[in-house]
């Protein structure tokens, strides 16, 4: 039996929907809650249907309009769902009329035979079918464990890692293609795949952590199939069951099929030609390095003979030695350091917290060093990605052309190299400054893409003036532009060919919010929340699917992180209720965010404002990092990085303190933000919102230089 609310919920939408359509709201409530009793009542001769807990109502409207009601048959019990046959639908008025074919119906509703279409099943239907069929589900998770775990327990990567793939990839895109998969059924398998290699690699035995892993890759295999997290009704537990059976069989068949395999296989003349059975003993001469030779070589310098990505050669007082980087490329000529041997044992770790960067090479005779700082991209994708970089990483999404001038810079460009910020960044601009569509040049007013008025002013983002959406008629026949021709693309382009690979490219960008009342303006948008939820739907979609276009264009043409920049609160408190953020602004968040994910950049959240009411579901979508926030409303950059222990947080420098403070304050407070926030990375350093034209020029200056003599790690 569902439960009450679920029945309340249900019942409420039937008959919403039957009084909509003009059928009776009596039997569509009888359809879906079987604590309804519904009867047949004759009145003034003309058959009707009621509720028992109606009638007690039509008697009283019948006796005061002096009419006559009749009861009659009982038509579906209490206790029982109704269900009605064609003809008795025909009776009580829910369908129009019975006929016996598809031709009749064609001529009742006056179509012409030839405008009647028969649907088929098309050959890709016939493909998903197949590929999310019982047997071969059960075939793929059998074939592909199998060679999961053949690919995990042998060296390098090679074909049973590419059948494993090629069997997932094929189970999930079924999914995909029915709908059923999201981001968590990957999430859940990729953490299975970890906790099964943890298991074999790391832990002895075989225990808690593979079994586990086993049964989270199974969970997520079962939820692809099925597009509801848990059964809660009979119908659903009968998928959830047939999932867990087909899923289940190919785990066990692959379990067998690995028991026989180590059994028999080694065995067989084939195979044990391939197997190793002699030993190499020390009494042979077969040794490793003497500890007298290796002493010999620690502390000897070189330079890199050949590029090092990752393995390669260097050479050493004119010997030259294989060496292994921990992942890093190192260009022909990088300075090399030998610093440790481990007889012939291939080592590799990254040494953390060294100034220099310095990373391990190991490999045959000689363990390397090298002095390598991070590059500025490096630095701020380590921070967001929760590592800690050689320093704190600083950067700043807006800086006004007046501040950057009053600090000697003619260009954007020259400021970023001139401070060493490790981001250059590019905005989701309204207009290029090249190709401005005037209304007025009196007024510096101007048109943008969408068709929304805005007005320049001395700051570096224009005042919205006018929105081309009024109302829902409005959106009819409404097209969003070409993301293609979008502004940003060119300064995009442009910043990449300059810093791609050197500089972190990040872009400020929008996602619903703002680009909605950008169209309609912000109380007409607030307003539509509690009066017009299908106009915002509506409204959302049209701004999402631009924005979505959009970023994938933009990281492909070099764009790092993606920064969303709608603000959603003021100094106390969210501009919307809660609620309102869940239902409007939150869904379409969250796709943007998966998208901007899958395009492969990395996501940073900001905003305005006091957004603790709010700030548990912006990082439950799945961003890196959230920032700039404002110090002014309450949030403490400490307080967010505790509460949230995998999230990098950007800021926050107060602005007002940046233009009204003197350079001491700015430098006092920018270390204090430092030592609270800083120790253990995920930190990037930059003002609490941007760098405006109030800002004074030297105190934007002096945050930038107190970072860069103290933010080390």
């Amino acid at each position: 039996m569902a439960p009450e609310k679920a029945v309340s919920a249900v019942r409420a939408q039937a008959a919403s929907l039957a009084e909509k359509n003009g059928y009776p709201k009596a039997i569509a409530l009888a359809m879906v809650d079987p604590d309804v009793e519904l009867l047949e009542v004759f009145r003034l001769g003309k058959l009707m249907v009621s509720t028992r807990e109606d009638l007690p109502d039509l008697e009283r409207q019948a006796r005061e309009q002096g009419q006559s009601l009749e009861k009659g048959k009982i038509v579906s019990a209490k206790g029982k769902l109704l269900t009605l046959t064609a003809g008795e639908m025909e009776k009580y008025g829910v369908s129009s009329a019975t006929v016996p074919s598809l031709t009749a119906l064609a001529q009742r509703l006056g179509v012409p035979q030839d405008a009647v279409r028969r649907l088929a099943r098309s050959a890709a239907d016939k493909i998903v079918t197949l590929l999310t069929s019982a047997a071969v589900t059960s075939v793929l998770v059998l074939i592909g464990l199998v060679a999961l775990y053949l690919e995990i327990t042998s060296p390098g990567f090679g074909v049973p890692g590419t059948i494993a793939i090629i069997c997932f990839a094929t189970i999930f895109l079924g999914g995909a293609l029915l709908g059923t998969v999201g981001s968590l059924e990957i999430i859940l398998f990729i953490l299975g795949v970890v906790l099964l290699v943890v298991e074999i690699f790391l832990i002895p035995g075989f225990g808690v952590t593979g079994i586990s892993g086993i049964l989270l890759m199974i969970l997520a295999l079962v939820l692809s199939r099925q597009q509801f997290l848990w059964p809660r009704v009979d119908w659903q537990w009968q998928i959830f069951l047939k999932n867990l059976r087909n899923i289940g069989l190919g785990a066990f068949g692959s379990i067998v099929l690995l028991a026989v395999f180590f059994k028999f296989f080694p065995k067989a003349p084939f195979f044990s030609r391939l197997i190793l059975s002699s030993r190499q003993s020390s009494q042979e001469g077969y040794t490793v390095q003497s500890p007298e030779s290796s002493g010999l070589l620690l502390g000897k310098r070189g330079k890199a003979v050949t590029a090092l990505r990752p393995a390669g050669k260097a050479e050493f007082e004119g010997e030259v030695l294989a060496v292994e980087t921990d992942g890093e490329y190192l260009e022909p000529g990088s300075p090399v350091e030998i610093i440790e041997l481990s007889g012939n044992r291939i080592l590799s770790r990254r040494i953390r917290g060294v100034s220099q960067g310095r990373t391990a090479l190991t490999a045959g005779r000689a363990a390397a060093i090298i002095s390598l700082p991070m590059e500025p991209r490096e630095r701020v994708l380590e921070a967001l990605q929760g590592g800690l970089p050689d320093r704190l990483p600083v950067m700043e999404t807006i800086v006004d052309w007046k501040v950057q001038r009053a600090l000697g810079y003619g260009e954007y460009f020259d400021l970023v190299e001139g401070l060493d910020l490790d981001a250059v960044s590019v905005s989701q601009r309204l207009y290029h400054p090249d190709h401005i569509r005037w209304l007025s040049r009196e007024e510096r007013t101007l048109l943008d893409p969408w068709g929304a008025v805005w007005r320049l002013t001395e700051e570096v983002w224009p005042t919205p003036l006018k929105g081309p959406v009024r109302g829902p008629g409005d959106l009819e026949g409404f097209r969003a532009p070409d993301p293609r021709q979008d502004p940003v693309l060119e300064c995009v382009r442009e910043a990449a060919a300059r810093y791609k690979g050197k500089r972190a490219i990040i872009m400020m960008a929008r996602a619903v919010f703002v680009s909605s009342w950008n169209l309609v303006g912000m109380e007409n948008l607030l307003v539509a929340y509690h009066t017009d939820p299908a106009f915002v739907d509506k409204l959302a979609r049209l701004v999402v699917d631009y924005n979505k276009q959009l970023h994938r264009l933009v990281v492909e043409a070099g764009v790092d992180v993606i920064i969303l920049g709608d603000d959603y609160a003021h100094k106390t408190a969210t501009l919307m209720s809660p609620e309102h953020f869940r239902r409007f602004i939150l869904p379409g968040f969250r796709e943007v965010v998966a998208n901007i994910r899958a395009c492969g950049a990395l996501c940073v959240k900001h905003s305005d404002g006091n957004i603790w009411a709010v700030l548990d579901d912006i990082v439950g979508c799945g961003v890196e990092g959230v920032g700039p926030l404002e110090p002014g409303a309450g949030m403490d950059l400490a307080e967010v990085k505790r509460r949230y222990p995998k999230l990098c947080v950007v800021g926050n420098v107060d602005v007002d303190l940046l233009c009204r403070g003197c350079v001491e304050e700015v430098r006092q407070a920018t270390c204090e933000l430092i030592e609270r926030v800083s120790p253990g990375g995920r930190h990037i350093l930059s003002s609490g919102n941007s760098i405006t034209a109030a800002v004074r020029p030297e105190n934007f200056f002096a945050m930038v230089e107190t970072a860069r003599e103290i933010g080390r790690y």
